[in-house]
């Protein structure tokens, strides 16, 4: 069956599931209901400015969604896709994030303080941010254990205090971020990983492993 074309109508303060573009697609701004139906309907959705904090939306399809400025705080996201999701400046504190699929994200200015991004369990997927933007993105105190970064774009991202264990940051670009107090122990990176100024990658215990033709 052909994907019905729908428009979308955003009003902020309320909610319109009219649909958008995409079949399965709903048009939000501002507040959100609790509906079973309303969390299922993600893919590609329209979610400017949403107040979705403390919502649980673990193992959502967020793919395509556009969710700029949106309030996920203390959301719980874990196992959720969200590959090639806008989320333009959206405030991530303290939200988990554990084993989502993140890749090609774009989480430029996005304020992830405090969020949980490693494994589920041991288990379970690591998050994947491969490809993601978080230019300026806050990533303060964070867990990242096990995150495969590689070839994220972290121009200017504050990573102060946030662990990173066994990350996987092949051609990573850290010159510009702020690693102050991170933690990189077994940490991979390769030829084509930048650090910032007098960053010692050995003696913040990092792997180096073979560089890929990717």
């Amino acid at each position: 069956m052909k994907p019905r074309k729908l428009r979308a109508l955003l009003l902020v303060g309320v909610l319109l599931a009219v649909g958008c573009a995409r079949s399965g697609g709903v048009g939000i701004a501002g507040t959100w209901n609790n509906s079973s139906r309303a969390k299922s309907q993600l893919w590609a959705a329209e979610l400017v400015g949403v107040n979705l904090a403390g919502m649980d939306l673990s193992g959502r399809d967020l793919s395509r969604a556009h969710m700029p400025n949106a309030n996920l705080r203390r959301a719980d996201l874990h196992g959720s896709v969200m590959r090639e999701a806008k989320r333009q400046g959206a405030n991530l504190e303290d939200a988990d994030l554990r084993s989502a699929d993140l890749r090609s994200v774009d989480l430029q200015g996005a304020n992830l303080r405090g969020a949980r991004l490693g494994r589920l369990s041991m288990d379970s997927d690591p998050v994947t941010l491969q490809f993601a933007k978080l230019r300026r993105a806050t990533l303060e105190g964070a867990d990242l254990t096990d995150a495969i970064l590689t070839r994220a774009i972290l121009e200017h991202a504050n990573l102060r205090n946030a662990t990173l264990i066994g990350a996987d940051l092949r051609g990573v670009d850290l010159s510009t971020a702020d690693t102050t107090g991170a933690i990189f122990t077994q940490a991979r990176y390769d030829g084509r990983t930048v650090f910032p100024p007098r960053f010692d990658p050995i003696r913040a215990r990092m792997v180096r492993v073979a560089t890929t033709a990717r």
